[in-house]
């Protein structure tokens, strides 16, 4: 398949919830799902790719997937029926934790730029000043040695 051709990812919930499954035979095996999205998940545990599997996902339903990759104890799976995009996003997408989060990222990194900037305008005023104190001090000082030397 080419990237051209390659559906667009939705977003993805970084989540961490308890589930079962029910694979062919009736087989049952308990799983953690993380990598959350409308059109499926990451699940732990050894599956096999193409496999349809039954999962329950405790808070949130139970949704026939599809396995479509495998790697090192982990697979991810597709939801086949449509009842899982209606059934998740009122849990998940009403979740605002992680914006709130970049929303305070952004406001930091903007008051340390602010900031980065009025100390250098300030500092630059502020070597301005003492350069000029700096000056006046040795006029004074060069006058007052010359008046003594006159003496």
């Amino acid at each position: 398949m080419s990237l051209k051709a390659r559906p667009t990812r939705r977003h993805r919930h970084n989540v961490r919830l308890d589930a079962s499954v029910t694979r062919s035979g009736g087989f049952l095996l308990e799983t953690v799902v993380t990598d959350l999205s409308l059109e499926g998940c990451c699940l732990a545990g050894y599956f096999q790719p193409s496999e349809i599997i039954d999962l329950a996902i405790r808070k949130i339903g139970k949704f026939r997937a599809q396995i479509q990759w495998v790697s090192f104890g982990r697979a991810g799976a597709r939801f086949l029926s449509s009842r899982a995009a209606q059934a998740a996003p009122p849990r998940l997408l009403a979740d605002s934790r992680g914006v709130a989060a970049i929303e305070y990222a952004f406001l930091a990194s903007l008051i340390a730029v602010s900031m980065v900037a009025a100390f250098n305008a300030l500092g630059d005023k502020v070597a301005a000043q003492f350069a000029s104190i700096s000056s006046a001090v040795e006029q004074s000082l060069g006058t007052s040695y010359d008046s003594d030397e006159a003496v």
